[in-house]
This record gives structure tokens, sequence and C-alpha cells, in this order.
């Protein structure tokens, strides 16, 4: 994840990019204004977490949040699906604020 910035209260992930749809961003779009998260702490420690990871609660985000931890829905079955769900992926929409991170972890 991208991070712009780290002050005293901690992470401040955020990202600033073209319009771009959640499915595209899962199907490796780069330059998208998602942020890929993961429901699963194994997923983001094994598989992510080489640079730290941060714990997000979501119900302090005031921002779109799409949840493809099971799949995606209309494509179930189809490769992408499956890659969000394997990772409990979940896309947050442009910005993270410090409040919405209690602790994260660095290298």
């Amino acid at each position: 994840m991208p991070a712009d910035s780290t002050g005293s209260n901690g992470p401040n992930l955020g990202f600033r990019a073209p319009q771009v749809d959640p499915v595209s961003h899962v199907a490796g779009k780069v330059d998208s204004p998602w942020i890929s998260a993961s429901r699963d702490i194994n997923v983001a420690m094994e598989k992510y977490g080489e640079n730290g990871i941060v714990a997000i609660v979501l119900s302090q985000l005031d921002t779109a949040v799409v949840d493809f931890s099971i799949g995606i829905p209309g494509r179930e079955g189809q490769m992408i699906s499956n890659w969000a769900a394997k990772d409990s992926e979940v896309l947050i929409l442009g910005h993270v604020p410090p409040e919405a991170i209690p602790w994260w972890t660095t290298p």
C-alpha cells in the first residue's frame, strides 16, 4: 500500500490517480485510486507484509469500501474473482486517515 506520509500519529495512507473501477484494480491496473487491504492478517503479513502492515478500522472510513473477500459478484468462478477471494481482498477508495489505523508494523 502506498503511504503518503508517516506522522507522529502513524501512517496516513492515500493515493491519487485517475478513475479506475474496483475490478480493474484487482486485475492489476497500476495507476489506481484504490487501496488494497485484506481481511486475513495472515495474507497481509505473509504475502504483502515485507514493508510492514497496518490495521484499518473500516467503520471509521468516509470513503467507498468494496468487499471482494468472498469473490467478485457476477464473476463467480472466474480467475479474477478467485484471486480476490484467496486474498480476502477489500478495496478502499483514495485515502485511509490516521484515525482509522489503530496499529501498524514496520519491516
